[in-house]
């Protein structure tokens, strides 16, 4: 969601934003990261906090607005937000103290999604500067709508981030419980049996060595970064090659369920089993591992490649040169551990259930920040 200036309502009267705050940038420092000296104060940047230093500079509520390296036309993320009490701000955010006229939770929401675009200066980095900031057009209310207004967004979006928290929450119950049924798969203090992947697999491969014919429909040919922890994420970024191509690619590797997948190039590590089944491709940077099912279940595979143990194993095994690269030979050499399958098919259980909370969380969360936005929009536009 971005606040467009055309969005405004034209009820109430229209201020710049150097009519209502003072900049502070003159007092802003930065610190090299070699010679930040630890402590307790926080060491802010145009996206927020970076580090923690010794000293600080300010000592009071502030707003803090990116003046380069910020999230500029990205209508996910945020370019403003609020600080208080002491800390440090280095010279990528500007430092705003909101006059009188303003209150400070109504200035962060109006400028936190605020659409610069048009006062951006830069190709390779992109920057707000003073000068442009101060011409930020806002729509200002009487103190205690605003105060009004701020309370609604401050309101819908803790309860928004609550449920996020909650989101989070069930990644972590899963983490424990697996560490509970199994423990660390590094001690391996309940002696379960081991091998490698090599050993459990029935295949270990990966896709198209050469460079495939791309084609604007037909069937989807996966990348790593298609590839999420727990997903196949088709929602963009995604390539097609034609049907008949995909009949030559096949024949290196036929996906089917329960196959498990991993990035293997740049990002790697991250894995997910095939579960909806679909025709699909892949390039090298995708790897696949088909478990042998009588030893080892997709599901307990997939928890266990996440877990910290075997992501340092993967780490350790990829090549490093400009980016990652993960191939067959490190992979079949992973260690697994192989508790009894009835305890597997226990974990994979367990897995389902709190798989299926997390993905109503997720449901609700895409209502809630639709309502938020929509919320965003009307309270600008004097609907709120």
């Amino acid at each position: 969601m971005i606040i467009y200036q055309s969005q405004l309502s034209d009820k109430w009267q229209t201020v710049h934003l150097g009519e209502v705050v003072d900049f502070l940038d003159s007092q802003r420092k930065p610190i090299t990261q070699k010679d930040r000296i630890p402590g307790p104060y926080p060491y802010y940047g145009a996206n927020g906090k970076q580090d923690s230093v010794a000293d600080f500079i300010f000592d009071e509520p502030l707003i803090l607005l990116a003046e380069d390296g910020g999230h500029f036309g990205d209508s996910t993320k945020t370019i403003a937000y609020q600080v208080e009490g002491k800390c440090w701000v280095n010279n990528h955010a500007h430092v705003l103290r909101p006059k009188s006229c303003i209150n400070i939770r109504y200035l962060c929401r109006h400028l936190e999604r605020y659409d610069v675009a048009p006062l951006i200066t830069g190709s390779t980095r992109k920057k707000l500067t003073k000068t442009a900031a101060n011409r930020i057009l806002l729509s200002l209310p009487p103190i205690d709508e605003q105060r009004r207004i701020a309370a609604i967004l401050d309101q819908a979006d803790a309860i928004r981030r609550k449920r996020q928290q909650a989101i989070a929450l069930t990644d972590e119950l899963l983490r424990s419980t697996f560490l509970e049924m199994f423990g660390d798969p590094r001690k391996n203090t309940n002696n379960w049996k081991t091998g490698k992947i090599g050993d459990i697999a029935e295949m270990v491969t990966d896709g198209a060595h050469h460079t495939p014919e791309r084609s604007k429909s037909g069937v989807m040919l996966l990348s790593a970064r298609n590839i999420k922890n727990g997903y196949i994420d088709t929602s963009q970024n995604v390539d097609f090659v034609p049907y008949y191509e995909y009949e030559r690619l096949r024949k290196r590797y036929d996906p089917q369920p329960q196959d498990v997948l991993i990035s293997c190039s740049g990002s790697v590590g991250r894995v997910t089993v095939v579960r909806e089944f679909g025709l699909f491709s892949m390039v090298r940077s995708v790897a696949v591992i088909r478990p042998n099912l009588r030893k080892i279940d997709s599901e307990f595979l997939e928890s266990l490649l996440h877990s910290d143990y075997l992501q340092k194993s993967i780490v350790k095994g990829s090549k490093q040169s400009s980016q990652a690269n993960l191939f067959q030979g490190p992979i079949k050499e992973l260690p697994v551990i192989l508790p009894p399958l009835v305890l597997q098919e226990r974990w994979k259980l367990i897995k389902s259930e709190v798989k299926k909370v997390e993905h109503l969380y997720s449901k609700t969360d895409d209502t809630l920040l639709t309502m938020f936005n929509s919320l965003l929009q009307r309270a600008f536009k004097g609907q709120l």
